[in-house]
């Protein structure tokens, strides 16, 4: 990395470079000289083996257009590798309507090009209003789709094509853009608020998994030196979990409301309190529409306090 910058601008631009080595040992059904005498039919122990480099640079410039104006710009290949469920070969069937889910052994990261503008005014002491947008360009994205695989299936005591749900590499992008807002009231009151709006799709036209079209997060807050009190709401619409059973699947947009409190006893000793979901939400999981339910999930209001010293 090398840092510029010269008389009202600066920044730094940098490369990285990553080496992942993956093994994965599968048992594939059937093969040409197959394990027999297991109660799922014979297999195959295969191994799979994937190496890749990535080359990732990136670069980030700061502008001062004013003394209480600043526009930012940064751009960077990112590389991220899926997780460890979904690079195993490992398949869970649901044998009465010959359904499951699985994993890929041969599919690679989640590679993007991604770039940010954000302009921010600070318009008083602490206190900041900034828009922001954002494009991400993803040459290889995981999705899912459904396969056939014959397999033994248990309940029906014979072999049979299922359809099995698992994850693969496409293409897709997303953009949109960000609006932030903090400023102090007096008093040790203050608000933080931020919103986003995003766009995206994969080259199929489906939605991006995880990715919702709006979230928010609206946080009023008072703090002095001995106290800080905080009541924060979150907000994300509906997005797609994924395929389930070779059905989608979403969760229903949902916002929960939560409160901290922090009391300085001494330099040294604080007592904290925390209270997540006050408004008991439920999440909601349903298929292609609301019209759909799949799941629901009542996690409750959970409640914390911690003690903690500093030596």
């Amino acid at each position: 990395m090398a840092n510029i910058g010269g008389r009202g601008w600066q920044g730094n631009f940098g490369v990285r470079v990553v080496s992942t080595h993956e093994y994965s040992l599968v048992n594939l059904s059937g093969g040409t000289n197959p394990i027999t005498g297991s109660a799922f039919g014979p297999y195959t122990p295969t191994a799979f083996y994937n190496n890749y480099t990535d080359i990732l640079p990136s670069v980030s410039l700061k502008f001062d257009l004013s003394p209480d104006l600043v526009l930012r710009f940064s751009a960077a290949q990112t590389m991220a590798r899926p997780d460890y469920s979904a690079i195993g070969g490992a398949i869970s069937t649901t044998d009465l309507n010959w359904t499951g889910n699985g994993g890929n052994p041969n599919l690679k990261p989640i590679r993007s090009a991604n770039y940010d503008s954000t302009l921010e005014w600070y318009f008083g002491p602490q206190s900041l209003l900034s828009v922001g947008l954002f494009y991400m360009d993803m040459s290889s994205y995981v999705d899912f789709k459904t396969s056939s695989v014959n397999l033994y299936n248990q309940y029906y005591k014979q072999y049979g094509d299922y359809t099995i749900s698992s994850p693969f590499n496409t293409t897709g992008q997303s953009q949109g853009f960000e609006l932030a807002y903090q400023q102090p009231f007096g008093g040790g009151f203050g608000v933080q608020a931020n919103f986003t709006h995003a766009t995206g799709s994969t080259a199929d036209g489906t939605p991006l998994v995880g990715s919702s079209n709006q979230t928010y997060n609206v946080t009023g807050y008072f703090e002095q030196k001995w106290v800080s009190v905080r009541l924060a709401y979150t907000y994300r619409s509906h997005f797609l979990v994924g395929l389930d059973r070779s059905y989608a699947e979403n969760q229903d947009s949902v916002g929960s409301l939560d409160a901290s409190l922090n009391f300085r006893v001494t330099d040294r000793f604080n007592i904290s309190f925390d209270a997540l979901n006050l408004t008991d939400e439920i999440l909601k999981y349903y298929g292609n529409t609301t019209a759909q339910p799949r799941a629901f999930y009542d996690n409750g209001r959970q409640f914390y306090a911690g003690v903690h010293f500093t030596l």
